[in-house]
């Protein structure tokens, strides 16, 4: 299990002899809510999500983020199944995300900002 975060990477502690079966690193913060219509603030800055839509491979969420009385849309294109190390075995999952994001509504037109959870990407 992991997540796409936007944040500065930490280290796992090392396993101890009693926790071998399983260690979960935490790559950075998640910087959106776990339910849809939930407000989560970040400082002065509230981030609301108003819906999720989930594939085998990638998720896609749509916020609203508030800052005093502006408001802002934004949409998140989560890929999910990219493997720690290494590239997937098929293609075809990604090119239904790339297409899937170049699908996405033209007539308000905006950044894409791609990231990944490591720093070194």
């Amino acid at each position: 299990m992991y997540f796409t975060f936007l944040a500065a990477v930490s280290e796992a502690e090392p396993p101890s002899s009693m926790s071998r079966m399983c260690v979960l690193q935490l790559k950075c913060e998640q910087y959106w809510p776990d339910n849809e219509n939930e407000e989560k603030m970040y400082g002065d800055i509230g981030v609301t999500l108003t819906s999720v839509e989930r594939t085998v491979d990638f998720v896609v969420r749509s916020f609203e983020l508030r800052k005093a009385d502006v408001v802002r849309c934004a949409k998140q294109f989560h890929y999910t199944t990219w493997p720690d190390h290494g590239v997937p075995i098929r293609a075809s999952p990604i090119i239904a995300f790339r297409r899937r994001v170049r699908a996405h509504d033209d007539s308000n037109p905006g950044i894409i900002i791609v990231h990944c959870r490591y720093q070194a990407c």
